[in-house]
């Protein structure tokens, strides 16, 4: 089976992929695609980022607190961007 960073390296690479591939490119065809996009591209970081702790954590990494902080800073950052995004309508 493949190791925690591996599964962490494969979902952070989809995350990135759908993020920056997909989204931009279906939107224009999609109109209300942030919709759709946005609690996928939310659940896709959420998936990764929590894969790249507990891979940091069964590595006994020196600065796992510090990989918690960094992912809950982030992920609270994508949610306010979210919210933003949402209340102006997307634009």
């Amino acid at each position: 089976p493949p190791g925690p960073v591996s599964v962490a390296l494969a979902l952070s690479g989809l995350r990135c992929v759908v993020t920056y591939v997909l989204v931009p490119a279906l939107a224009p065809v999609v109109g209300a695609f942030l919709v759709v996009a946005a609690p996928v591209v939310l659940g896709l970081y959420a998936l990764s980022i929590t894969a790249s702790v507990r891979a940091a954590w069964r590595c006994a990494h020196d600065d796992r607190w510090l990989g918690v902080g960094v992912a809950v800073m982030l992920l609270l950052l994508n949610i306010v961007s979210l919210v933003g995004l949402a209340t102006r309508g997307g634009g």
